[in-house]
Protein backbone atom coordinates (compact mmCIF):
# COMPACT_ATOMS: atom_id res chain seq x y z
CA UNK A 1 0.00 0.00 0.00
CA UNK A 2 1.62 3.43 -1.12
CA UNK A 3 2.47 6.31 1.75
CA UNK A 4 -0.37 8.86 2.16
CA UNK A 5 0.36 12.07 0.26
CA UNK A 6 1.64 14.49 2.33
CA UNK A 7 0.38 17.94 2.07
CA UNK A 8 2.60 19.78 -0.74
CA UNK A 9 4.55 22.78 -0.30
CA UNK A 10 2.50 25.07 -2.41
CA UNK A 11 -0.82 24.08 -0.48
CA UNK A 12 1.37 24.55 3.09
CA UNK A 13 1.31 28.32 3.23
CA UNK A 14 -2.54 28.75 2.22
CA UNK A 15 -3.87 26.49 5.34
CA UNK A 16 -4.55 27.20 8.49
CA UNK A 17 -1.82 26.21 11.09
CA UNK A 18 -3.82 23.93 12.94
CA UNK A 19 -5.36 22.62 9.38
CA UNK A 20 -5.14 18.14 9.72
CA UNK A 21 -3.69 18.35 6.15
CA UNK A 22 -0.63 19.38 8.32
CA UNK A 23 -0.67 15.91 9.86
CA UNK A 24 -2.67 13.59 7.92
CA UNK A 25 -2.20 12.68 4.08
CA UNK A 26 -4.36 12.90 1.76
CA UNK A 27 -7.93 10.93 2.23
CA UNK A 28 -6.68 10.56 6.02
CA UNK A 29 -9.09 13.54 7.19
CA UNK A 30 -12.28 15.01 6.36
CA UNK A 31 -13.45 18.65 4.69
CA UNK A 32 -16.46 20.47 5.56
CA UNK A 33 -17.82 23.00 3.62
CA UNK A 34 -17.80 25.54 6.92
CA UNK A 35 -17.19 25.59 10.62
CA UNK A 36 -19.58 23.70 12.85
CA UNK A 37 -19.02 23.71 16.86
CA UNK A 38 -21.64 20.60 17.09
CA UNK A 39 -20.37 18.10 14.32
CA UNK A 40 -16.95 18.54 14.27
CA UNK A 41 -16.13 20.31 17.58
CA UNK A 42 -12.38 21.92 18.20
CA UNK A 43 -10.07 19.59 20.01
CA UNK A 44 -7.98 21.71 22.61
CA UNK A 45 -5.84 18.20 23.33
CA UNK A 46 -5.00 17.50 20.02
CA UNK A 47 -4.95 21.08 18.31
CA UNK A 48 -7.69 20.53 15.24
CA UNK A 49 -10.71 19.74 14.85
CA UNK A 50 -12.30 16.99 14.62
CA UNK A 51 -15.46 14.78 13.67
CA UNK A 52 -17.80 14.32 16.80
CA UNK A 53 -18.57 10.93 15.67
CA UNK A 54 -15.54 9.58 13.99
CA UNK A 55 -13.05 11.72 15.84
CA UNK A 56 -11.25 11.86 11.94
CA UNK A 57 -9.48 15.06 11.92
CA UNK A 58 -11.63 17.92 9.83
CA UNK A 59 -10.40 21.10 7.63
CA UNK A 60 -13.36 23.53 7.47
CA UNK A 61 -11.63 25.55 4.39
CA UNK A 62 -11.97 23.76 1.14
CA UNK A 63 -10.65 26.64 -0.67
CA UNK A 64 -7.33 26.68 1.01
CA UNK A 65 -6.96 23.11 1.60
CA UNK A 66 -7.07 22.62 -2.32
CA UNK A 67 -9.95 19.70 -1.66
CA UNK A 68 -14.04 19.18 -2.51
CA UNK A 69 -15.98 18.61 0.45
CA UNK A 70 -16.00 14.87 1.53
CA UNK A 71 -15.99 12.53 4.67
CA UNK A 72 -12.46 11.05 3.51
CA UNK A 73 -11.34 9.93 6.75
CA UNK A 74 -14.22 9.01 8.10
CA UNK A 75 -15.61 6.82 5.39
CA UNK A 76 -12.42 5.87 3.25
CA UNK A 77 -13.22 7.87 -0.02
CA UNK A 78 -10.70 8.57 -2.11
CA UNK A 79 -10.56 12.34 -2.76
CA UNK A 80 -10.22 14.19 -5.98
CA UNK A 81 -7.03 15.70 -5.25
CA UNK A 82 -6.45 18.00 -8.96
CA UNK A 83 -5.96 20.78 -6.35
CA UNK A 84 -3.09 19.39 -4.95
CA UNK A 85 -1.20 19.43 -8.47
CA UNK A 86 2.14 21.11 -8.66
CA UNK A 87 1.08 24.73 -9.89
CA UNK A 88 2.00 25.58 -13.46
CA UNK A 89 4.68 28.13 -14.27
CA UNK A 90 3.42 31.39 -15.38
CA UNK A 91 2.45 31.37 -18.59
CA UNK A 92 2.31 27.58 -19.43
CA UNK A 93 -1.49 27.18 -18.41
CA UNK A 94 -4.03 25.98 -20.44
CA UNK A 95 -6.83 28.64 -20.76
CA UNK A 96 -9.26 25.22 -21.38
CA UNK A 97 -8.05 23.22 -18.62
CA UNK A 98 -8.33 26.67 -16.39
CA UNK A 99 -12.24 26.66 -17.37
CA UNK A 100 -12.88 23.52 -16.41
CA UNK A 101 -11.53 23.17 -12.67
CA UNK A 102 -13.56 22.50 -9.95
CA UNK A 103 -15.15 25.70 -8.39
CA UNK A 104 -14.26 23.96 -4.73
CA UNK A 105 -9.95 24.09 -5.20
CA UNK A 106 -10.28 27.78 -6.49
CA UNK A 107 -6.42 29.31 -5.45
CA UNK A 108 -6.16 32.01 -2.77
CA UNK A 109 -3.93 34.60 -4.36
CA UNK A 110 -1.58 35.99 -1.69
CA UNK A 111 -2.52 39.53 -2.05
CA UNK A 112 -6.23 38.65 -1.24
CA UNK A 113 -4.73 36.79 2.20
CA UNK A 114 -3.21 40.40 3.15
CA UNK A 115 -5.81 42.24 2.48
CA UNK A 116 -7.26 44.34 5.13
CA UNK A 117 -10.95 44.90 5.46
CA UNK A 118 -12.38 48.62 4.40
CA UNK A 119 -15.49 50.24 4.14
CA UNK A 120 -15.26 50.96 0.29
CA UNK A 121 -15.72 55.12 -0.09
CA UNK A 122 -14.68 55.44 -3.91
CA UNK A 123 -18.21 55.61 -4.88
CA UNK A 124 -18.89 58.46 -2.31
CA UNK A 125 -15.49 59.99 -3.77
CA UNK A 126 -16.98 59.78 -7.16
CA UNK A 127 -20.11 61.43 -6.31
CA UNK A 128 -18.51 64.51 -4.58
CA UNK A 129 -15.09 64.97 -6.42
CA UNK A 130 -13.45 67.48 -7.97
CA UNK A 131 -14.14 67.64 -11.75
CA UNK A 132 -11.02 69.97 -12.86
CA UNK A 133 -8.99 67.43 -10.61
CA UNK A 134 -7.13 64.99 -12.78
CA UNK A 135 -4.51 62.46 -11.07
CA UNK A 136 -2.42 59.99 -12.66
CA UNK A 137 -2.88 57.70 -9.82
CA UNK A 138 -4.24 53.90 -10.91
CA UNK A 139 -7.31 52.57 -8.79
CA UNK A 140 -5.95 49.81 -6.70
CA UNK A 141 -6.53 45.99 -8.28
CA UNK A 142 -9.48 44.30 -6.45
CA UNK A 143 -8.27 41.00 -5.11
CA UNK A 144 -9.89 38.40 -6.83
CA UNK A 145 -11.81 36.31 -4.43
CA UNK A 146 -11.93 32.52 -4.56
CA UNK A 147 -14.78 30.99 -6.40
CA UNK A 148 -15.67 28.08 -3.58
CA UNK A 149 -16.00 30.83 -0.95
CA UNK A 150 -18.19 33.35 -2.99
CA UNK A 151 -20.65 29.94 -3.80
CA UNK A 152 -20.95 29.68 -0.19
CA UNK A 153 -21.95 33.13 0.83
CA UNK A 154 -25.96 32.92 1.97
CA UNK A 155 -28.05 34.34 0.07
CA UNK A 156 -30.76 35.41 2.39
CA UNK A 157 -28.77 38.71 4.12
CA UNK A 158 -30.05 37.78 7.42
CA UNK A 159 -28.57 34.80 7.09
CA UNK A 160 -24.89 36.77 6.35
CA UNK A 161 -23.85 38.02 9.80
CA UNK A 162 -23.72 34.62 11.42
CA UNK A 163 -21.94 32.68 8.14
CA UNK A 164 -19.55 35.63 8.64
CA UNK A 165 -19.17 34.77 12.08
CA UNK A 166 -19.05 31.35 11.65
CA UNK A 167 -16.09 31.92 9.99
CA UNK A 168 -14.37 34.56 11.98
CA UNK A 169 -15.05 32.19 15.31
CA UNK A 170 -12.78 29.55 13.46
CA UNK A 171 -9.58 31.62 12.66
CA UNK A 172 -6.88 31.67 14.98
CA UNK A 173 -5.62 35.26 16.21
CA UNK A 174 -3.30 35.62 13.67
CA UNK A 175 -5.41 34.26 10.73
CA UNK A 176 -8.01 36.73 11.85
CA UNK A 177 -7.59 39.83 9.58
CA UNK A 178 -6.98 37.66 6.34
CA UNK A 179 -10.04 35.77 7.19
CA UNK A 180 -12.10 38.77 7.82
CA UNK A 181 -11.11 40.45 5.12
CA UNK A 182 -11.71 36.76 2.71
CA UNK A 183 -15.21 36.91 3.96
CA UNK A 184 -15.51 40.49 3.51
CA UNK A 185 -14.76 40.15 -0.23
CA UNK A 186 -17.11 36.98 -1.14
CA UNK A 187 -20.14 39.23 0.42
CA UNK A 188 -19.67 42.61 -1.87
CA UNK A 189 -19.77 40.05 -4.66
CA UNK A 190 -23.66 38.90 -4.12
CA UNK A 191 -24.32 41.52 -1.54
CA UNK A 192 -24.93 45.69 -1.51
CA UNK A 193 -21.95 47.23 0.47
CA UNK A 194 -24.84 48.17 3.10
CA UNK A 195 -26.29 45.03 3.41
CA UNK A 196 -22.41 43.74 3.83
CA UNK A 197 -21.31 46.30 6.33
CA UNK A 198 -24.19 45.73 8.69
CA UNK A 199 -23.79 41.85 8.54
CA UNK A 200 -20.20 42.61 9.53
CA UNK A 201 -21.28 44.60 12.69
CA UNK A 202 -23.42 41.71 13.50
CA UNK A 203 -20.88 38.98 12.82
CA UNK A 204 -18.14 40.92 15.04
CA UNK A 205 -20.72 41.67 17.90
CA UNK A 206 -21.19 37.76 18.35
CA UNK A 207 -23.23 36.52 15.31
Amino acid sequence: MPAPRATPPWILDEVCTFCPSRLFGLGEFDVAARPDPQRWPWNPDRGLRLDAVTGVGVCVHPYDVGLPVGRYGSEGIAPDDAGWAEPRAEGDEDPAAADVRPAAVAHVPEALRRWRPHVRRDRMRRGAGRPSEKSSAQPPEQPEVPRGLVDAVPADADALGGWMADHLNSASPDEFPAVLGRVETAARVRHPDDVVVEALRRALAGG
